[in-house]
């Protein structure tokens, strides 16, 4: 579970700095 929860977290950060990389300024 320890894995997993590292890559649903490593996930989260890519998508996020993908969001904001892609958000209009």
């Amino acid at each position: 579970m320890r894995a997993r929860r590292r890559s649903l977290s490593l996930l989260n950060a890519s998508a996020s700095s993908r969001y904001s990389s892609s958000l209009p300024r």
